[in-house]
């Protein structure tokens, strides 16, 4: 199952129900302690020792019998089902899942959970916190939706992780693409001074609200940057240059013509997408933001995605693709190159 949800696993969402139809979908959105609860992922694990036979040391007298000796680092245990979910080292110190709800409470005190569960039988935690809502522009009804995810492990694969995001986790899949695009988080491992590591945390995750407010100003700039025909034109093809190759201007023979053409056609998709509904919203119309929601809009729904064996269908390959594939990397030209602007 692509999702790697088990049926030991548990899943609490709020509103909205996930695409693969599992979890317990709650009308309001639940506290930290109450996420854990509903979904029935408030179990604790617990590092035990490690044993193996020696059958170098026979007991003397008892045929068959054999010393044990003890190995080093321990084994994490779930206690409610006592499966043995990973072996970790002498230093790991576990980080239970009530810990993890505690700790949400340094992004926010007042702190509501959107998603929170467990995958891989409990190898994996996730907890995705309400971050915030805005709008850009004057007059406009469309919103963005932000999140703060809190991520560990109980097999040693992950660190204590907490970073900004805009992917709903409701999954293995959307959970391994929100922590690809952890550019802008902390963490900390779950070995030496744990204690220390996590007031240093603590400290750093008052940034988050800092991170948040940084992008909308930006984005705010943009909405109130209009574009001249020509700006928008230069715009247009430079970030396709940027993103892809430069545009040949006189082609040679016919590797280069379809070059060329493809190349026209994505600029003049990019600039019909200006008058698209979605770009003539309120005040942002013929802006830089609508320039830069133009190229989104196209990388998100319209460009040409390949499957592949690495997806379970068409949708999954689009979705790795917007996040981070090749239409992430053309989102992040685009907004770089729109910022220049202002």
């Amino acid at each position: 199952m692509s999702h790697e949800i088990q049926s030991t696993d548990g899943l609490v969402l709020h509103a909205r129900p996930a695409w693969h139809g599992l979890g317990t979908v709650v009308e309001e959105a639940p506290t930290p302690e109450d996420a854990l609860r509903i979904a029935g992922i408030d179990w604790r694990v617990k590092k035990q020792v490690m044993c193996t036979l020696n059958p170098a040391a026979p007991v003397p007298g008892a045929t068959g019998a054999f010393y044990t000796q003890s190995c080093p680092g321990g084994a994490i245990v779930r206690q409610d089902t006592g499966r043995v979910l990973g072996v970790v080292g002498d230093d790991y110190t576990p980080f239970q899942n009530s810990d993890l709800a505690e700790l949400a409470y340094s992004v926010s005190k007042d702190a509501l959970v959107e998603s929170a569960g467990t995958l891989k039988h409990g190898k994996q935690v996730f907890m995705l916190l309400k971050a915030g809502e805005f709008a850009i522009g004057l007059g406009t009804q469309d919103t963005t939706k932000t999140y703060a995810l809190l991520s560990t492990s109980h097999d040693g694969t992950q660190a204590i992780r907490v970073y900004p995001t805009s992917v709903r986790v409701v999954c293995n899949n959307t959970l391994s693409y929100s922590l690809k695009d952890a550019r802008r988080g902390y963490s900390v491992r779950h070995t030496g001074d744990l204690a220390g590591k996590l007031v240093d945390l603590r400290n750093a995750l008052q940034g988050l609200e800092e991170d948040t407010q940084d992008h909308v100003a930006k984005c705010e700039a943009l909405a109130n940057k209009p574009l001249s025909q020509e700006e928008l034109k230069g715009f247009f093809l430079d970030v396709y240059q940027r993103a892809y190759a430069p545009i040949i201007a006189n082609p040679k023979d016919r590797k280069e013509e379809r070059a060329r053409e493809r190349a026209l056609q994505t600029v003049t998709s990019w600039v019909a997408n200006m008058d698209h509904e979605h770009q003539c919203v309120g005040m942002t119309q013929g802006t830089a933001w609508a320039a830069l929601n133009s190229v989104t809009q196209w990388a998100d729904h319209e460009r040409k995605v390949r499957n592949t064996s690495a997806h379970a269908n068409a949708g999954e390959a689009r979705a790795y693709a917007n996040l981070f594939g090749v239409s992430d990397a053309l989102k992040r030209t685009a907004f770089d190159r729109a910022l220049e602007l202002v």
